[in-house]
C-alpha cells in the first residue's frame, strides 16, 4: 500500500514504494491484522484465571500429601488414603467385590491374585477388606515400590510390605491375611496378547507357606484388570533383559483406560 507523508504545507504526499503509513511522523505498520484490545484483555484474563486455579490445586495437593507424610499420624494417614482409594475405585472403575464371605473372620489365610500391569485392584481390594471385615491384610509388594519417595511410606502405612517369605510367614503366624500375586512384576509385564495367562515361572512359595502354617489359599480374580493398561512389547528380549538386570518394569504401556472392574 502507498504511504502518506505530511508535506511542508500541511498536506499529504503518497508513495507506493513503502508499506508503512506515516501520520505526524509516526509509522504504523499495516501488515499486522487489527486486534480488539477488549478481546485480548478477556482472553488474557481467562488464561490467567485457569493458570492460577491449576497452580492453586497443585499447591493444595502437594501440601495435602506432605501433611499426610510428615504431620498426620499413621492412623490418620491410613484413613485418608483408604478414603481416597475407595472414591477412585468406585467413581473411576465401579469396583465391586463378590464372595467376601469366603474370607475367614479370624485366623490366617492367603489371598492369591492374578497380577495386572499396575495392580490397582489389589489396592482397591485391600481397602475393601479392611473396611468391611475390619481385618487389614498384609499385601506383598515389589521391592522397587519402596524406593519411590512418599509413595513407599503410604504403602507401608496401609499394610504393604516387601514381598518375601519372611514377611509373609510372620503375618500368617500372627493369624493375619496375606494378599499376594505369585506372578509378580514378571507376570505383569506380559504383553496384551498374553492377557490373563498365568506366568508364575515355578513360583510356589505361597503353597509352601500355606502348608507350613495351615492357612487356606483363596484364589481371586479381577475381571477387566488387564484392559485398564495396554502393555506393549512386554515379550521383547531387550525388555526382559532390562528386567533381569534391574528388576524394574521397563515395558511401554498405554493407560489407564476406563474399565469397570
Amino acid at each position: 500500500p502507498p504511504r502518506a507523508r505530511r508535506g511542508s504545507d500541511g498536506g499529504s504526499s503518497w508513495s507506493s514504494a513503502s508499506r508503512d503509513v506515516v501520520i505526524d511522523g509516526a509509522a504504523l505498520p499495516t501488515s499486522e491484522p487489527h486486534r480488539c484490545e477488549l478481546c485480548t484483555e478477556v482472553a488474557v484474563t481467562w488464561r490467567t484465571i485457569v493458570s492460577r486455579v491449576l497452580k492453586a490445586c497443585g499447591a493444595c495437593g502437594l501440601a495435602y500429601i506432605l501433611w499426610l507424610r510428615f504431620v498426620a499420624s499413621k492412623e490418620t494417614a491410613r484413613r485418608h488414603l483408604y478414603a481416597v482409594t475407595r472414591v477412585l475405585g468406585r467413581l473411576l472403575f465401579n469396583y465391586r467385590v463378590r464372595g467376601l464371605e469366603h474370607i475367614p473372620s479370624a485366623g490366617p489365610a492367603i489371598l492369591c491374585n492374578y497380577h495386572g500391569f499396575i495392580p490397582l485392584d489389589m489396592y482397591f481390594f485391600h481397602e475393601y477388606v479392611a473396611r468391611v471385615t475390619g481385618r487389614t491384610p498384609t499385601t506383598l509388594v515389589a521391592d522397587f515400590v519402596f524406593q519411590i519417595p512418599l509413595f513407599s511410606y503410604f504403602v507401608r502405612v496401609c499394610g504393604g510390605v516387601p514381598a518375601s517369605r519372611k514377611n509373609a510367614l510372620k503375618a500368617l503366624r500372627a493369624g493375619g491375611l496375606v494378599l499376594v500375586a505369585p506372578g509378580g512384576v514378571r507376570e505383569a509385564m506380559t504383553s496384551s496378547a498374553e492377557d490373563y495367562v498365568l506366568r508364575w515361572f515355578g513360583r510356589k512359595g505361597f503353597a509352601e507357606m500355606a502348608c507350613a502354617t495351615g492357612a487356606p489359599v483363596l484364589p481371586m480374580f479381577t475381571s477387566g484388570i488387564r484392559e485398564v493398561f495396554l502393555v506393549l512389547g512386554g515379550s521383547l528380549k531387550v525388555v526382559q533383559k532390562l528386567y533381569k538386570l534391574t528388576r524394574l518394569p521397563f515395558t511401554p504401556f498405554i493407560g489407564p483406560l476406563p474399565q469397570a472392574l
